[in-house]
């Protein structure tokens, strides 16, 4: 009887666990989610300037922000990778950015291969790899 008693603890003790890392998961996913949404919604309706501001800490410190970004108005953001997990708290993204430099009405387009990790602590997706120039 005793040995039942302990195998069913164990077992609800690893059921347990596993719910809470499903929920972890779960979470840090609907995070992703809403991170990328917003760096895309930056980008395209807001102030390209604004996505250094997705940057890990760690790699914006230092980064000086090119000159001619305020010349730039982004025109379209096209997914053409969707988020690959390379592990739980590390995932990557393509899309190509569509934009005009505004004082000569030049058209440009670049591909930006995002890198982006999980700080499990705070819930919070940063971008690890530089933000593309618009060149």
């Amino acid at each position: 009887m005793t040995r039942n008693i302990l195998t069913a603890l164990v077992l609800s003790a690893l059921t347990l666990v596993a719910g809470c890392q499903t929920f972890q998961h779960a979470k840090a996913k609907d995070a992703l989610t809403g991170t990328l949404s917003s760096y895309e919604g930056t980008l395209r309706w807001g102030d390209p300037v604004q996505a250094y501001g997705f940057l890990r800490p760690e790699a914006a410190e230092g980064l000086e922000i090119p000159e001619n970004i305020g010349n730039v108005r982004v025109t379209g953001y096209r997914v053409v990778s969707p988020p690959v997990y390379l592990s739980d708290d590390v995932v990557t993204q393509t899309a190509v950015v569509e934009f005009v430099f505004v004082d000569r009405q030049v058209v440009g387009s670049i591909t930006d291969r995002q890198r982006w990790e999980l700080d499990p602590e705070q819930l919070r997706w940063y971008r690890t790899n530089p933000v593309p120039a618009f060149e």
